[in-house]
């Protein structure tokens, strides 16, 4: 997925916690209104600003500064707000950010430090617990709570052309698999192998756990 297109949900996830409401126009989603700020005064104090909450496709609001949670402190806070309103605890450290509930952390910390600035990992962090509390919530509707072939921590493969490529399970896999939720995964490299068998590629390439772990294998 390009950064363009993750950007584009991301702020749409982030905006529909806020409250902003989406209508499909002209196969566009498109904002429509605030479920409770129905004046443009009361829009103007919810996000501390004059903003446009209708009328406007999503790809024009990711792209456009009026919603900039990436960089601007004073929006960002807005969601941090809205999740502790929520009765969740938002916790920084000098080193880490994370979230917690009642039944202790709710959203895995993201640290500080090296090429991560704080706002990059409260961003990470907020995002991280707008997917996980939206779909939460839609599990327990739908009685439905096992949208994952994998938990933390498990290996799996993927194949890519030829390659078959060796991964652990994390947070990023869960994003990628609520983004793409049609994708093959495979439990061993038997799996995977079994299935290039069916394809026209006459030689996988390995690529297992750890860098001196990589080979090759006869398909036919």
């Amino acid at each position: 997925m390009n950064t363009t297109k993750n950007n584009v949900i991301e702020v749409k996830n982030i905006l529909s916690f806020l409250g902003i409401e989406f209508i499909n126009y002209k196969g566009h989603l498109t904002s429509n209104g605030h479920k409770t700020a129905k004046t443009v005064g009361e829009v103007e104090k919810f996000f501390g600003k004059r903003v446009m909450s209708s009328g406007m496709f999503i790809e024009d609001i990711a792209t456009s500064k009026m919603f900039d949670f990436r960089n601007d402190w004073n929006m960002l806070m807005l969601v941090v707000n809205e999740i502790e309103s929520l009765g969740y605890s938002v916790n920084q450290s000098s080193s880490m950010i994370y979230v917690n509930g009642d039944k202790g952390v709710y959203v895995k910390s993201v640290d500080v430090g090296f090429n991560v600035t704080r706002i990059q990992a409260l961003y990470k962090v907020c995002l991280s617990f707008i997917r996980i509390y939206n779909q939460d919530n839609e599990d327990k509707a739908s009685g439905w709570d096992n949208r994952f072939p994998f938990e933390d921590g498990d290996d799996y493969y993927v194949v890519e052309n030829n390659d078959i490529i060796w991964s652990c399970w994390d947070d990023m896999s869960e994003e990628i698999h609520d983004a793409y939720p049609n994708k093959v995964y495979y439990k061993s490299v038997g799996e995977a192998v079994v299935y290039l068998k069916t394809t026209d590629y006459t030689m996988a390439n390995v690529f297992d756990y750890g860098d001196d772990n990589n080979y090759n294998i006869q398909l036919k």
